[in-house]
């Protein structure tokens, strides 16, 4: 493993530098909160790209055929080990992407959805070798670079070093960012009308009364059609300005970009320890510890 200290350099601007890099990632910490926005990240150029679509695996575009995608992926797991240095950040290279909700069809049975994921994979992950790693409290950036695929280590040495300086010169260009109001979609569209979304939610009040269910998300799908001049990178900046959270992402996977901006953890996995952190049915802190309790 190669580690290496930068002088810092703002994340919004090494995304810039980066942009047009295959798989660009840059999981972020918008909102930087003393006990959750600590670290944030930036990777692209995967030296492996794994994908599950309509429950088969493919790994860099080949089928893995008779191969359930959980067990394929647990094997490309266990091909890299990780290293973990417990002075840095604690994301040192290794795998980011996304698991949509469709997956859930690879672990239950399950109706037809009323609308897919329009074609797109069900999860897309990318193995990441090399990773620029922020500590927002420290004010401290590094490059870190694990030399993967390489199995050899005085080879896996070699690359590590190799990537790590091919990313410290990508990161010497910048890139001028347009105007974040430049090229902005504007005629949305809903699949719902207004009576449609107000018949749903009376049908959930009446569900909820009937005992059958004590919740429910009723979801809207907005359209539109973007502009040629259209920069994603614009537009998650000017997202992260109006609305900075603590988890928030931006990923550049060719056709498809996921601009995410959330104030709520799914899981945290720390040795045996899960930490979920939703923000649904709770209610204020306060500072009185009797009071909290």
């Amino acid at each position: 493993m190669h580690i290496r200290e930068l002088p810092w350099i703002e994340p919004v601007t090494a995304i810039q530098s980066l942009a047009g890099r295959p798989y660009l990632t840059f999981l972020d910490s918008a909102a930087q909160i003393a006990s959750l926005g600590r670290y944030s990240y930036v990777a692209c150029d995967p030296f492996t790209t794994f994908v599950i679509a309509e429950g088969q695996a493919y790994c860099n575009g080949e089928a893995l055929l008779n191969s359930d995608p959980w067990d394929a992926l647990r094997d490309l797991l266990a091909a890299y080990p990780q290293e973990h240095q417990v002075s840095l950040p604690p994301f040192q290279g290794g795998v980011a992407g996304y698991f949509g909700y469709d997956l859930n069809r690879t672990l239950e049975r399950l109706p037809p959805a009323a609308m897919s994921g329009q074609g797109f994979p069900q999860a897309l992950l990318n193995f990441y070798d090399t990773v620029l790693a922020y500590d927002h409290h420290e004010n401290r950036c590094w490059v870190i670079s694990t030399g993967w695929p390489e199995q050899n280590s005085s080879l896996r040495d070699e690359r590590a070093l190799y990537r790590a300086n091919e990313l410290v010169a990508l990161l010497a260009s910048p890139r001028v960012l347009r105007s974040a109001s430049q090229g902005m979609p504007s005629a949305w569209q809903s699949n719902f009308s207004r009576e449609h979304y107000v018949s749903a939610v009376q049908r959930v009040i009446e569900l909820i009364l009937a005992g059958d269910i004590f919740q429910a998300n009723i979801s809207q799908r907005f359209s539109t059609k973007l502009p040629e001049s259209f920069d994603p990178i614009s537009f998650y900046g000017r997202l992260r300005s109006v609305n900075p959270a603590p988890f928030a992402a931006l990923l550049l996977y060719g056709k498809l970009t996921i601009a995410s901006s959330s104030p709520e953890r799914f899981l945290k996995l720390d040795g045996r320890r899960v930490e979920a952190r939703p923000i649904k049915g709770t209610i204020a802190r306060s500072p009185d510890p009797e009071k909290d309790k």
